[in-house]
């Protein structure tokens, strides 16, 4: 017989349908940020490639946490992109960007607020909720 632990050890639903473009995106993440940290070697570059490696983890885990950092890093990112273009100092080069950025936020951010498949996904390692 198994003895109890703090979390639930179910396995939820695989990794599939959206969730495989979100899970390019967190590759592509990764691969990005250790491009950057080897042209550019400086401390920013290694946190940006320590979070990307983090979400990475996360995700292919389906460990339960990954929406939630997940909408945390891709606000944050909305929040430097509207810093730069305030600050207006945005090479006209990085207007895709921009527009990826965006659209990021737009599409996944509800995606992972609302999704069903989501909820069903990422369920490793969450704490029991205790009933009364």
């Amino acid at each position: 017989m198994k003895g109890k632990t703090m979390f639930n050890e179910t396995e939820g639903k695989q990794l599939g349908g959206w969730l495989i473009l979100v899970g390019i995106g967190v590759v592509l993440n990764v691969v990005g940020n250790l491009s950057e940290l080897l042209v550019e070697a400086n401390i920013l570059n290694l946190i940006l490639l320590l979070a990307a490696c983090y979400l990475a983890y996360l995700f292919f885990s389906k460990h339960y946490l990954f929406p939630r950092i997940y909408i945390c890093i891709q606000l944050i990112t909305l929040f430097i992109i509207l810093v730069v273009l305030a600050t207006d100092t945005m090479p006209s080069e990085n207007e895709w960007t921009l527009l990826i950025g965006v659209a990021g936020v737009l599409i996944w951010v509800p995606y992972m607020l609302l999704s069903k498949r989501v909820k069903e996904t990422f369920v490793e390692k969450k704490p029991y909720q205790f009933r009364r």
